[in-house]
């Protein structure tokens, strides 16, 4: 069996030749729930998808709807990531567990558990520096997952990369 960087397995070949349009949409969302391809043209229409009404906000409304969604995402994901590790000192899993506005800064994070935040929490967003990585550069290997909640694209790409959805985009 084929699995992805985070174990998971991709699943059947997505065609992308279809589109209401004529037009390969750009984005396919593999539904665990129900087994289905969901097809989007934007990411705004995926996300839309998962929060109900999200197309009828303002920009505004949407970067709220995208930062409540993320914050429940982050709250699964770090209680899962927090139950698996065995090497966090007590004060790394205190600032791993914080609520991200009761986090205390953090100049670096080289725990080997990732530390998961929301962009729109630091600079250029906020006057808080955000935490340097320890992962010799390598996006993979980093250890800072950052929930892009400041751009609907990025958020959903931001997800893929954190392994939380599986995700194909077409160019």
């Amino acid at each position: 069996m084929t699995t992805d960087e985070h174990g998971n397995d991709p699943g059947p070949p997505v065609d992308l030749s279809i589109g209401p349009d004529g037009q390969p949409p750009r984005f396919c969302w593999f539904d665990p729930r129900s087994d289905e391809q969901v097809y989007a043209a934007t990411a705004d229409d995926l996300l839309a998808e998962w929060m109900p009404g999200y197309l009828d906000r303002d920009e505004a409304g949407r970067l709220d709807a995208r930062t409540r969604h993320a914050l429940h995402v982050r709250r699964a994901l770090v209680g899962k990531l927090a139950a698996e590790a065995t090497d966090l000192t007590e004060e790394q899993r205190q600032v791993l567990l914080a609520e991200p506005d009761d986090m205390p800064d953090v100049e670096r994070w080289d725990a080997r558990v990732p530390l998961v935040l929301l962009d729109t929490r630091f600079r250029p967003h906020t006057d808080r520096p955000a935490p340097v990585a320890d992962g010799d550069g390598d996006v993979r290997e980093a250890t800072v997952l950052w929930l892009r909640v400041s751009d609907a694209e990025a958020y959903l790409l931001s997800l893929a990369h954190a392994g939380v959805i599986r995700l194909d985009v077409h160019a």
